[in-house]
C-alpha cells in the first residue's frame, strides 16, 4: 500500500522495478522505505538515510483515479 504522503510530495520521482524513489531515496540507491511509503512514518521528520530531503507537498497534486 502506498500513502498519499509520497504521491503528494514534490520530491517523488515514481516507481521502478526495485521500488519507489524520490530525491531523498533516489533510483540506484535504496528505495523509499516501507515505513514512509505506507504512511506509517511522517516524513516531515528526519529519517535515517534520507539525504536531508523531507516531505514537501506539491501545489496541485493529481492522484490516481482523479478525473482531472
Amino acid at each position: 500500500m502506498q500513502s498519499f504522503q509520497c504521491l503528494d510530495c514534490k520530491h517523488y520521482q515514481g516507481a521502478s522495478l526495485d521500488g519507489s524513489h524520490c530525491k531523498a531515496f533516489p533510483e540506484g540507491e535504496r528505495p523509499i522505505p516501507e515505513q514512509i511509503i505506507t504512511g506509517m512514518f511522517d516524513h516531515k521528520k528526519k529519517f535515517k538515510g534520507d539525504n536531508g530531503v523531507r516531505y514537501e507537498p506539491v501545489k496541485n497534486p493529481v492522484f490516481p483515479g482523479d478525473d482531472g
